[in-house]
């Protein structure tokens, strides 16, 4: 064919402005909703931002402490607990349930403050800040152990809490989101 005729040729898509918006993905992320995070009212993201800071310094503090008796005792004082109302977990149970419980909050408000991270991005949220805080036990912290299981257990609860996040936006209905809307 010579230049002529390859000009004459109809063109599908000249440019990729003239694709659909979200065409080169296979299935839309049910967390990629830009619309949602918006509308979740200003005064609720603020208080939000407000206790998801609180929650950082708080984790930051439990794992980084050099005296490992502090989340020790605290795993103890669970598993005593549990053991009271005749739920046998034992301690190695409670503190799997702790590292996952503790990274469950990183994702789930996370969903609402930052509506267009993905589920697989909170994972590897959940995945990066565990290998971070582990890294730090090892590496300066020699009262303390990293562990394998911490990182299984603290991505679970990133994961754990995209899935909450994923329940609490099915559950709120887009008309209450609305009308709290500032």
């Amino acid at each position: 064919m010579g230049d002529a005729e390859v000009d004459q040729q109809p063109r599908l898509v000249d440019r990729a402005d003239d694709l659909p918006r979200h065409a080169h993905r296979c299935r839309q992320d049910p967390l990629d909703d830009r619309s949602h995070a918006a509308s979740v009212p200003a005064v609720v993201r603020t208080l939000l931002a407000v206790a998801y800071a609180g929650y950082l310094v708080a984790v930051g503090f439990l794992v980084w402490n050099p005296d490992s008796s502090t989340p020790g005792g605290a795993v103890v004082e669970v598993a005593e607990l549990f053991a009271t109302l005749g739920l046998p977990v034992g301690v190695d149970g409670v503190e799997l349930l702790l590292n996952v419980v503790l990274f469950v909050p990183l994702s789930l408000p996370g969903a609402f403050l930052l509506g267009r991270w993905g589920i697989a991005w909170w994972v590897v949220v959940g995945l990066l800040g565990t290998l971070l805080v582990e890294g730090v036990q090892g590496a300066f912290l020699p009262t303390r152990t990293p562990s394998a299981r911490d990182v299984l257990a603290n991505t679970g609860g990133a994961l754990l809490g995209i899935l909450l996040a994923l329940l609490v936006r099915r559950v709120l209905p887009a008309a209450w989101a609305d009308r709290m809307a500032p």
